[in-house]
C-alpha cells in the first residue's frame, strides 16, 4: 500500500512496525491524479449532505446523494485516459448497509460500469484478502 494508506493503522495499531513494500508502480498511479485534494495523498475525505433513507420499514438504510458522489469518483477514474484509468474491475466499493450495496450495484448497472467484469461492491467481509486499486468506503455516519 501506498505510506499514506499505512501511516494511520502503522501508528496506532501496528507501533510503526509496518513497512509500505509495495511496487511503487501499483501503489502510486494515482498518488498525482487531479481528483486529490492533495497531490502525493491518495486519500480522499469527501462529506456528503443529504437524506438516509429505508423502504417499507425495511432495517438496512442508503443514502443516495452518497451514491451519487461515489457514481462521479467511479466515472472519473475509469474516463481518465493514461496512467490514471482504472478498470472498473480495479474498483472495490465497500457500504455497511445492504440495501445501499444493493442500490449502488443497480446505479452502476445502469451506466454499464457494473456486472462481473464491472466495479464490485459489498460489505468489508466481501472484499477481505481482496486487493483493488481503488477502493470506496460509506462510513455512513448517522446522528
Amino acid at each position: 500500500s501506498h505510506p499514506s494508506i499505512l501511516s494511520l493503522p502503522n501508528r496506532f495499531f501496528y507501533d510503526g512496525e509496518l513497512k509500505p513494500c509495495a511496487d511503487p508502480a501499483t501503489s502510486h498511479p494515482l498518488a498525482d491524479w487531479q481528483g486529490l485534494p492533495r497531490a502525493g495523498f491518495p486519500i480522499v475525505f469527501h462529506g456528503v449532505e443529504g437524506q438516509e433513507d429505508r423502504e417499507d420499514n425495511r432495517p438496512s438504510w442508503f443514502h443516495v446523494s452518497e451514491i451519487q458522489v461515489v457514481l462521479d469518483y467511479v466515472q472519473a477514474l475509469v474516463r481518465q485516459t493514461g496512467r490514471h484509468r482504472v478498470p472498473p474491475s480495479k474498483i472495490g466499493i465497500i457500504a455497511p448497509y445492504a440495501k445501499q450495496c444493493d442500490k449502488m450495484s443497480k446505479a452502476l448497472k445502469m451506466i454499464d460500469l457494473g456486472g462481473p467484469d464491472g466495479v464490485s461492491g459489498g460489505s468489508v467481509e466481501k472484499f477481505q484478502g481482496q486487493e483493488r486499486s481503488v477502493n470506496i468506503v460509506f462510513p455512513e455516519c448517522f446522528d
